[in-house]
């Protein structure tokens, strides 16, 4: 039917055409995001973090904290967010939404994206509570999405002394 030379045509032709898809997929495993606390005295402040960062040129994070132990006062970027743009609706108490954007992205391992500041409430007790991260949407510098995955721990909320 076929010669042996058409037949490794077929198969070199297969061949070269599935390691050329194979080429063309790219394995990406999901970004995990993370609340850490930095530090509690004199104000309890907490950074998000990302495990690893591909290009990342923006971000959307939705963050619900305890409003009746905590007010927000400040956000602040890092060196490595410094050319990102930023706004934080905080409008709503417990609840903040956080979007940051830049023209170029950022790459790294364990990179710290944002600092959380915020005030205790006057004669509230110490308690461990959820500062959540209840959404997040990533995107490259290519306007491609970025899959995450969230990774919310509950921490010790301190009043100040």
């Amino acid at each position: 039917m076929f010669s042996q030379s058409e037949s490794t045509l077929k198969f070199l032709s297969i061949l070269i055409v599935t390691l050329g898809l194979l080429s063309l997929r790219t394995v990406v495993s999901a970004a995990e995001i993370e609340i850490v606390r930095i530090d509690t005295a004199p104000s309890p402040r907490f950074s998000i973090e990302i495990d690893k960062a591909e290009q990342l040129a923006g971000l959307k994070i939705v963050l619900n904290y305890p409003a009746d132990l905590l007010i927000y006062t400040d956000g602040t970027k890092t060196d490595i967010t410094s050319s990102f743009m930023y706004v934080i609706n905080d409008k709503q108490p417990g609840r903040l939404i956080l979007v940051m954007a830049s023209a170029k992205g950022i790459s790294g391992k364990s990179v710290e994206l944002f600092n959380l500041e915020f005030t205790h409430i006057a004669n509230r007790e110490t308690r461990v509570d959820d500062l959540k991260i209840e959404q997040c949407e990533l995107m490259s510098e290519f306007l491609k999405t970025i899959p995450c995955e969230l990774n919310s721990s509950q921490l010790q909320i301190e009043k100040s002394q």
